[in-house]
């Protein structure tokens, strides 16, 4: 039987997660090992990519971009940080800010496979579409 980068990365997080430092290192060139045993080296970069996932998931972080017009201040920051909390019940949020000058206002939220669009574009449109019903 094939082993899948996220059966790896399950794998190493369920040995890793309660583990010392110098443990770990021991463990992850021991998962090197197994790699290369089994001909499975060139996962490397996918197995990293389906770990921080399983981290981020059995840890209670969520990964956001938040789109807006212009940079967003630290308050700004700091509210939606606080709104994700609480509507997503998780214990950390880690904010990634893009710009979008194609947006004129508001911001648009991802998370996970979530989008939640709070762009005055957005609104304006879904206005628009009231008016016309």
């Amino acid at each position: 039987m094939k082993i899948n980068s996220k059966q790896y990365a399950l794998a190493l997080y369920e040995i890793a997660k309660d583990k010392k430092k110098n443990e770990i290192e021991l463990m992850i060139k021991n998962l090197v090992n197994v790699l290369i045993a089994n001909n499975d080296i060139s996962k490397v970069d996918e197995i990293m990519n389906e770990f921080d996932k399983v981290w981020n998931y059995k840890e209670g972080v969520v990964d956001t971009t938040v789109l807006s017009a212009k940079k967003l201040d630290e308050k700004t920051l700091e509210l939606l940080n606080k709104y994700l909390l609480g509507k997503l019940e998780i214990k950390k949020v880690d904010i990634i800010t893009d710009i979008d000058e194609k947006l004129l206002g508001g911001v648009i939220l991802k998370y996970g496979d979530k989008i939640l669009d709070g762009s005055i574009k957005t609104k304006l449109n879904n206005f628009k579409s009231r008016l016309k019903n």
